[in-house]
């Protein structure tokens, strides 16, 4: 899409799906398999089920910049580089933004998803079903 909000989305979930993919991995899981997500050889399935549910925080995040957003510029879909820089700084924020976990710890959103990696992780590794609990509040 072209218009600057839905740019500026796409481009803070490209950041989301590369730092969730990172979490998985570190946690021992493949971000190729998914559990929501249709399982397509070069699809990273598991990244796009994991990062759905934290995706309304970075809406909100963007959300919340009606400056930044006025002053983005778009030429043929592509946010022009000013733009770019202030979604990376404004992903960097949100990153270390806190949040609460589980309805109890106070975690910034970074630990937050090394958080929800590890026990996803964990209930594969038990032989449970597939639990995406990702619980978290802004």
């Amino acid at each position: 899409s072209g218009d600057a909000f839905n740019c500026s989305l796409n481009y803070i979930y490209a950041l989301l799906y590369s730092e969730c993919f990172k979490k998985l991995s570190i946690a021992g899981l493949d971000p190729y398999g998914g559990i929501y997500h249709v399982d397509k050889a070069g699809r990273m399935s598991l990244v796009y089920d994991f990062s759905d549910p934290v995706k309304p925080f970075l809406d909100y995040s963007l959300t919340r910049e009606r400056q930044l957003l006025l002053n983005i510029k778009v030429s043929d879909g592509v946010l022009d580089e000013d733009a770019r820089k202030n979604i990376i700084l404004l992903y960097d924020g949100a990153r270390k933004s806190k949040v609460r976990i589980y309805d109890k710890t106070s975690v910034t959103f970074q630990e937050a998803l090394t958080s929800f990696a590890f026990n996803l992780a964990e209930s594969f590794r038990k032989s449970e079903e597939a639990r995406m609990d990702m619980s978290m509040k802004w």
